[in-house]
């Protein structure tokens, strides 16, 4: 059984966010160094916390699924009550976001966790795309990086 590939979407919309708080109007000027307004948006970036994805964890040891989570360590695009930086929000059910989940061998999820690369502290079951020190809300770098992480997933797409 396969997960469906709504966490592509998300990712697409991560991605677009992310372009406008660089200041870009679309993927295409972002590429082509095309800008429209003169900076970068710490604000806009700060907002995207619950949209951008933060890490990528597995569901169990056996069933092949990962979940694609947010800085609040919830399902991505998950902003429910008390969710706020540093507050934690309230408990949710993972199995509840299957737009968040995806199998951990399809070609995007792949690509994600090779562009996210291994864990620093040698867990085989959850991958990083920033950290703490390199948040997209931490400066135009980070977020192009993120950009860049993203893009490499949706390039993957069959």
């Amino acid at each position: 059984m396969t997960t469906n590939r709504q966490w592509l979407l998300h990712l697409e919309a991560s991605r677009s966010a992310l372009i406008c708080a660089l200041g870009f109007a679309s993927h295409a000027d972002y590429k082509n160094n095309v800008c429209r307004i003169e900076n970068y948006s710490k604000r806009a970036a700060e907002c995207l916390r619950n949209f951008v994805p933060y890490s990528i964890q597995k569901l169990d040891a056996d069933s092949g699924k990962v979940i694609v989570l947010n800085r609040e360590y919830k399902p991505i695009g998950y902003s429910g009550l008390n969710s706020g930086p540093r507050r934690g929000g309230e408990w949710v059910d993972y199995a509840d976001f299957d737009s968040a989940i995806a199998d951990i061998q399809s070609p995007e999820m792949k690509a994600l966790l090779d562009a996210c690369g291994k864990d620093k502290a040698g867990r085989d079951w959850l991958w990083f795309t920033f950290s703490d020190v390199t948040a997209p809300w931490y400066g135009q770098n980070n977020a192009k990086r993120l950009v860049g992480i993203i893009d490499a997933v949706l390039e993957a797409r069959q």
